[in-house]
C-alpha cells in the first residue's frame, strides 16, 4: 500500500516529481564512463568502445541509456526503498523495481527468505525471489542468484535486508499537500 501511493504520487503529485527529477540529476553526463588502463593502448580503445556502444542501450529493451537506466536507479529507493538490476544471459540488464519482490509461494515458511531475499546466517544476499507482474499481480516467483543481480537499496540498519522508501516517512504529509 505504500508504495502504490507513493508510486501515485510520483505520477500525479508535483512536489514528489520534482524530487524524484532532482535525485536523477545527480547522475552526471552519460553515466559511467569506462577507461582502460592496462598498459595496451589498442586492447584499452577497443574495451571503451565496446563500453560506449554497450551504453547506448544496455537494457534488455532496448530504450534506455546507461544515463537513463542509472537515473531509474538512483530514484526507485524514493519510492520502493530497493530494487536492482538482472544480469541476463545477452550481456544487457533488466530493470527490477522493489514491489517484483516476493516469497517462492504463500505455503514457503523459509525463514531465510525475508521478502522475496533471501540470505545466509549473516543476512548477506544469496538469492533474490523475483516475478512478474501481470493485471495487477505478482506471478512466476523465480529464484535469482545474487551473483545475477545488483541489489540497489536505501538502509537505515546495517542488518536490514531490504529497503526502505525514502519518501514513506513523509507520505502523510504529501497527501495533506496534494
Amino acid at each position: 500500500r505504500v508504495v502504490a501511493t507513493l508510486l501515485s504520487f510520483r505520477r500525479n503529485n508535483p512536489l514528489v516529481q520534482s524530487i524524484c527529477r532532482l535525485r536523477e540529476t545527480d547522475v552526471v553526463g552519460a553515466g559511467i564512463q569506462a577507461l582502460a588502463h592496462s598498459g595496451d593502448e589498442d586492447f584499452d580503445a577497443r574495451l571503451e568502445e565496446l563500453w560506449k556502444t554497450f551504453s547506448r542501450a544496455p537494457e534488455v529493451s532496448e530504450t534506455m541509456t546507461m544515463r537513463e537506466v542509472q537515473q531509474q536507479l538512483a530514484s526507485m529507493t524514493l519510492t520502493f526503498g530497493d530494487g536492482g538490476l538482472l544480469l541476463t544471459r545477452t550481456g544487457k540488464v533488466q530493470m527490477v523495481e522493489g514491489d517484483f519482490f516476493r516469497r517462492p509461494s504463500e505455503v514457503d515458511v523459509n525463514p531465510n527468505i525475508i521478502e522475496g531475499v533471501e540470505v545466509n546466517r549473516v543476512h548477506r544476499p544469496i538469492a533474490f525471489h523475483i516475478g512478474t507482474r501481470e493485471g495487477g499481480l505478482l506471478k512466476d516467483v523465480k529464484r535469482i542468484q545474487a551473483r545475477n543481480f545488483i541489489f540497489h537499496r536505501k538502509r537505515i540498519r546495517p542488518a536490514q535486508v531490504r529497503g526502505v522508501p525514502e519518501l514513506a516517512p513523509v507520505m502523510n504529509d504529501l497527501q495533506d499537500l496534494d
